[in-house]
This record gives C-alpha cells, sequence and structure tokens, in this order.
C-alpha cells in the first residue's frame, strides 16, 4: 500500500511479538489487547484475501498460529478460519481457486458489493487513506478487500478509534458478499463479514 503496495514493516508488529511470558500478562491492559487482537485479524483477512503465494500462505499460518493461541478469546469464526488456514498448503490448485473465485465470479470489492453506485467511494477512501500518510500503489484499488483490511490493521497499531468506527461504516456493505462453495475461501468470507458485523460494526472495534 505504501510504494509498493504494502503497509511498512514496522507497522505490522509480529505475532511472536504479542506473545508475553505467564507472569507478564496480568501487567497487559485489556484495552490494548483489543488493538493488538483487532490488528491481527486485520492482517490476517488482508492476506488471505490476497492472490495466494508462497510467502502470503506462510504469513497466514503464521497470523492463524497467534490466533489459535488465544482461541479462548477470540469468536468461534475466527478460530474456525484459523484452524482451517493451519491446515492450508501452497498450491497451484489454490491459485487456480481464488483464480476462479474472485476474479472470475466474485470481485472482492465493496465497490461489488454496493447496491446503488457510490462515485464519491473510491475519493473517500484515498482521502482517509492519505490522512495516515498511506497511498495505493498502481497495482491495487482503494476499496480492495486486501487493501482495506491492511490498512485496518495500521489502523489498529496506531489506536485510531475513531477512523476504526469510520471504517466500520464504510465496509458495511460487504455483508451483501456472497460466500463461495469451497473449504477455505467460504471461510474466509464468512470470517470477513462476521468480523466486521460483530466486532466492527456493533462494537466499534472492540471485543
Amino acid at each position: 500500500m505504501i510504494g509498493n503496495g504494502q503497509i511498512k514493516s514496522d507497522e505490522i508488529v509480529k505475532p511472536k511479538e504479542f506473545i508475553m511470558e505467564e507472569e507478564n500478562k496480568s501487567d497487559f491492559i485489556d484495552d490494548d489487547f483489543d488493538f493488538v487482537i483487532g490488528q491481527v485479524i486485520s492482517k490476517f483477512l488482508s492476506v488471505l484475501f490476497d492472490y495466494p503465494t508462497e510467502d502470503k500462505v506462510e504469513k497466514s499460518k503464521s497470523l492463524a498460529e497467534f490466533l489459535r493461541a488465544h482461541k479462548d478469546i477470540l469468536p468461534d469464526y475466527i478460530v474456525e478460519l484459523a484452524d482451517e488456514v493451519s491446515k492450508m498448503r501452497f498450491s497451484e490448485n489454490l491459485q487456480a481457486d481464488y483464480v476462479s473465485i474472485f476474479d472470475f465470479q466474485t470481485p472482492p470489492f465493496i465497490s461489488f458489493c454496493t447496491q446503488v453506485e457510490n462515485p464519491n467511494l473510491i475519493l473517500i477512501l484515498d482521502s482517509i487513506y492519505a490522512s495516515e500518510g498511506v497511498y495505493v500503489d498502481e497495482t491495487k484499488l482503494p476499496d480492495e478487500f486486501s487493501t482495506i483490511f491492511e490498512f485496518l490493521s495500521l489502523l489498529y497499531s496506531r489506536k485510531r478509534k475513531d477512523k476504526i468506527k469510520y471504517m466500520s461504516v464504510i465496509l458495511k456493505p460487504v455483508l451483501r458478499f456472497p460466500e463461495p462453495d469451497h473449504q477455505l475461501y467460504g471461510k474466509v468470507v464468512k470470517a470477513m463479514k462476521s468480523f466486521v458485523q460483530n466486532f466492527l460494526f456493533e462494537k466499534g472495534g472492540e471485543f
């Protein structure tokens, strides 16, 4: 998204940096943990909605392991997706399935989900991205799911509560996005919709 289409690496805290020693857990503020979990889930969805490469599969599996380690406090739909991703293997078949579902059947863009065309959507997204010093390169579009969830992950890392709530309104149309009949991507879409509905839209980004 910045420069080469990705958020700067130092903005995304690696899962292993979230894992605390048992004796330090009592010192961790619940509100901060909400931001951490929101950041990881958003990054998780961003990677999964992008075209699968070996590197992205490994990143998604790493994030899945962190989420599975905290399954006792996470919604079932996230745990179910993390369990599925932990078994995922990179293959040309996976890439072909992605192309079939998201390139030809149901493009993963907010504009695909809107019942009434909103000509201002891209301008609104560009504006909110720019407010955080972020721009979208030529290989991505502002309303692409992978772009939006990566940006949302950045907002969580910076603890931008107001902008997180604003993004929940922008994301509301994705609740109409159809769930594909696919073992992995069906769960990805289901988790995305549940995250937007339950975590973002109803709770304002808080557990």
